[in-house]
């Protein structure tokens, strides 16, 4: 099922108007595979938690 997901995420991500929708956005069209994403998401959860505990920011 992640192969497949992954497979039509890329696909997907290939067309020109997906691309300037988010880049119109403020944002940078990806795709990749479930490592990579895995990683960047572990590694922006490493990231936000350290500004998080270095500022003491709290949920109200």
């Amino acid at each position: 099922m992640v192969k497949k997901l992954n497979t039509a995420m890329n696909t997907a991500m290939k067309d020109p108007a997906l691309q300037k929708g988010i880049t119109d956005r403020g944002e940078e069209p990806g795709g990749g595979t479930p490592e990579e994403l895995n990683k960047l998401t572990r590694d922006c959860y490493k990231l936000w938690g350290e500004v998080v505990k270095a500022n003491d920011i709290r949920a109200e």
